[in-house]
């Protein structure tokens, strides 16, 4: 009985032994380590600055105070954590800057097979939510999630895209993963349609712009459409115009590469513009280059719209790239995050700018004797691989040949509100994608200025009167 005795005694005092968590954790100064910390309370007024590929939480954390700047790429989980539940804190206030500034999903190999999944999050969970004069931001694509009993977001901002250019002026997403036949997405491009092969065509007399210019019939594969395909050409609107950029090259032995851009100029918006260069841009990482030297085709496609966080113009970019010039033949590479997707291996498209950059502009000007002049050509008729692709721009809104989600509340990125009291006066909202408002009770959302991708709403009052000003645009 008595070594017995003595041995529960050791357990009892073990387990008194616990670490627990401190008062308060302050920090005053800067913070690069994701160190552990474990308190009730929470206050930053430096900088706290950290990697981390999930996102960052503490433990027993109950009240959240953040006057400075805090960052993370993998984003922050405001709530309170308890070794066996998550539960709501009681408060997060924040007169400063959270945000993650990943604006790329995060891609693992793993057993064979390649996995996707955004990697900026913001997530929080508090009963009292004080935003008021503060900043939220998250990249794309990413989450960012208020959850709470009363919450102020007057006077403060909300972002979900790129925090620092605003829309798609900085780069959005990966290109080919390194060493492999896959290929990564931004959150706002999908897949339509795309093929490779080898056919004869006639260039004789396809391309006269700015009207006369079609692409031959070639063939492409559409999720879903079956192994055979379906024969396609473009442009698939009679009433598009094009403009046509040039630029001849030596290649070595007296030969000349030719390369001819028509892009497509009659936009429905006026505030859209195409931009062409030709450069030695290429990646490494594509398992398919075999000439890096030879010059890659940039177009970059530029829209200006308004920024509610800046008040001013700013400028959203989607960026293609064409490499055919480097490969001697083309195969098809997959999307790892939407199989079985596929697109050839000599394009890139992101939405992006990288214009400028890699590339100058066309060194001559365009003819239809550049492609077929009757002086030097035998014929004009001409064997060759081809490379064809069809992507949207934007969220999907319809089913149609599209593979990925549609539904918003699975878009990223997006903003989520979800709170029984909420107060949106002067509330600034940017976000690529949609926002998503849940409240019982709107207290105002005067002077409030939303950018949205799509805006769903659920909005009451619990006081008899309902007033919404210049919420949906």
């Amino acid at each position: 009985m008595k070594r017995i005795f003595s041995l529960l005694t050791v357990l009892i005092c073990g387990g008194s032994a616990i670490a627990q968590p401190i008062p308060l954790f302050q920090n005053f100064g800067t913070i690069t380590n994701a160190i552990q910390i474990d308190a009730l309370a929470f206050d930053n007024r430096g900088t706290f600055d950290i990697s981390s590929s999930l996102p960052y939480d503490m433990q027993h954390v109950i009240n959240f105070t953040n006057r400075g700047l805090m960052n993370a790429d993998g984003g922050f989980r405001f709530d309170t954590t308890l070794p066996d539940r998550r539960k709501q804190a009681k408060s997060f206030v924040n007169s400063g800057t959270v945000q993650s500034d990943s604006f790329f999903g995060g891609a693992i190999f793993f057993g064979g097979f390649f996995t996707f999944s955004p990697s900026a999050y913001l997530f929080v969970n508090a009963t009292n939510i004080d935003n008021s004069n503060g900043t939220l931001a998250v990249g794309s694509p990413g989450l960012l999630s208020l959850k709470g009993k009363n919450t102020d977001l007057s006077r403060s901002a909300l972002i979900a895209g790129d925090p620092f250019t605003g829309g798609g002026g900085g780069f959005g997403g990966f290109f080919t993963v390194a060493g492999t036949n896959y290929y990564v997405l931004p959150s706002d491009i999908t897949d339509i349609y795309g093929g490779a092969g080898v056919q004869t065509n006639n260039v004789d007399f396809q391309f006269d712009p700015p009207f006369d210019v079609s692409s031959p019939s070639h063939r492409v594969f559409f999720p879903g459409g079956g192994t055979n395909g379906s024969l396609v050409s473009v442009p698939q609107s009679f009433s598009a115009e094009f403009d046509a950029f040039a630029n001849v090259s030596e290649t070595g032995g007296g030969d000349k590469l030719v390369q001819v851009v028509f892009v497509n100029t009659n936009f429905v918006d006026t505030n859209i513009s195409a931009e062409v260069t030709f450069g030695n841009f290429f990646f490494t990482s594509n398992p398919n280059i075999e000439d890096p030297f030879a010059p890659a085709v940039i177009v970059q496609v530029n829209s200006s719209s308004y920024d509610p966080i800046t008040g001013g113009i700013s400028t959203n970019t989607v960026t293609f790239i064409d490499s055919s010039a480097q490969q001697t033949n083309l195969v098809m590479f997959t999307n790892f995050s939407a199989r079985p997707n596929v697109r050839p291996s000599s394009y890139e498209i992101t939405t992006g700018s990288f214009f400028g950059a890699f590339g100058d502009e066309g060194n001559t000007d365009y003819t239809p004797e550049l492609l077929y002049d009757p002086s030097l050509h035998s014929s004009n008729i001409i064997a060759g691989f081809y490379g064809g692709y069809g992507a949207q721009i934007g969220f999907a809104t319809t089913t149609t040949t599209i593979t990925r989600p549609v539904d918003p509340t699975n878009q990223a990125p997006r903003i989520e509100i979800n709170s029984d009291n909420l107060d949106l006066t002067l509330t600034r909202i940017r976000s690529e994608g949609p926002v998503i408002i849940n409240t019982k009770h709107l207290i105002s959302n005067t002077g409030s200025d939303i950018s949205a991708g799509t805006l769903l709403a659920d909005i009451g009052s619990t006081n008899g009167s309902l007033r919404i000003a210049n919420l949906f645009p």
